[in-house]
């Protein structure tokens, strides 16, 4: 652990478990200690006791982002003549960002931003959750929901990230709806730390969605089968769910601070994640609904700590699950 910390503060690109040379090499527990203890955007290198393309699978998942290995070669070729490899990354890894396998991603996938958050949901609610992609340590996991399959996968800070790993989600591993789970700012006095919001509509300073050349402003939307499931969870629940338009901000330290005028349109609360979700979802033709607890107030100064955001919003979670399993009930009629 000292070392991950040493290399983390260094001038090197990556940390490596073994020479190969040793007895052993590298382990599972090696790299997913180190993936764990690795900060600053530093690699890890497998390298030594990687026998079989399951074991490079496992240690992807784990989140080493090279594999020092030559035992595999041949195996890699055979299945890449045979065209049985997946057209990018090789080793079934369909994008650069994912080391999931096609078909490992339930059809609705809730997507916090912490990767601390999304094992939190695996770990509290899933049956039998699996680890199944790690790399640059983004967790994702696929369980089960009172019987109904459910994945959970991180998207990290920002619409730049949710739109990479969205995106992917929906064209690579034939996910139909993603949402987002996440924490948001209060623009409203009547709303408390730990309220739920649901985004019926993101504005947004951000210049995603003119990517697609539309000549005037997209108003991205949430899907409203999602949002019609999750407003009657959350009444089946409990639990008050105000309904209305979330900011999604580029900055998250903003100098001309708009945070007022955009509470003065009615808006409920500002994120960062959901107008790059919802422009994601129209354009591949998917769902996308942004569900955000209140984690600060930013009229009153309240806030949460960053711990109790990371396991206090479980209102916000359930409501997402039964919007899955109601998605799952309705794809079956």
């Amino acid at each position: 652990i000292k070392l991950c910390e040493v290399v983390s503060n260094s001038h090197a690109d990556y940390i490596k478990t073994s020479t190969g040379f040793a007895g052993g090499g590298a382990t599972r527990e090696d790299v997913a200690l180190m993936a764990a203890h690795m900060t600053n955007g530093k690699k890890i290198k497998a390298a030594g006791g990687i026998a079989s393309l399951q074991d490079a699978e496992d240690f992807l998942k784990l989140g080493a982002d090279r594999l020092g290995t030559s035992r595999i070669v041949k195996a890699v070729k055979e299945l890449e003549a045979k065209g049985e490899l997946y057209e990018r990354g090789g080793l079934n890894m369909p994008t650069p960002h994912n080391s999931a396998k096609k078909g490992d991603f339930a059809k609705t996938v809730l997507m916090p931003g912490d990767p601390l958050r999304a094992k939190f949901i695996a770990e509290t609610f899933l049956d039998e959750p699996k680890l199944v992609n790690n790399v640059r340590g983004v967790q994702g996991y696929t369980g089960t929901y009172k019987g109904v399959p459910v994945s959970v996968m991180a998207s990290g800070m920002g619409m730049p990230s949710i739109g990479i790993y969205s995106y992917e989600l929906f064209t690579q591993y034939d996910v139909e709806s993603i949402i987002r789970v996440g924490s948001a700012g209060a623009l409203q006095k009547d709303l408390k730390l730990g309220d739920v919001v649901a985004g019926m509509g993101a504005c947004t300073n951000s210049n995603y969605a003119a990517q697609y050349g539309l000549g005037g402003t997209f108003a991205p939307i949430a899907d409203f089968q999602l949002l019609s499931a999750a407003v009657e969870s959350a009444k089946e629940l409990g639990v008050r769910m105000d309904v209305g338009n979330l900011y999604s901000s580029d900055t998250f330290y903003d100098a001309s601070n708009p945070s007022l005028k955009w509470a003065d349109m009615g808006v409920l609360a500002i994120e960062m994640e959901a107008a790059a979700l919802y422009c994601n979802a129209a354009y591949t033709k998917k769902r996308g609904l942004s569900l955000c607890s209140i984690s600060d107030n930013i009229l009153t100064g309240e806030e949460l700590s960053p711990e109790a955001r990371q396991t206090s919003f479980t209102a916000m979670m359930k409501i997402a699950l039964e919007t899955a399993v109601k998605m799952a009930a309705e794809s079956q009629k």
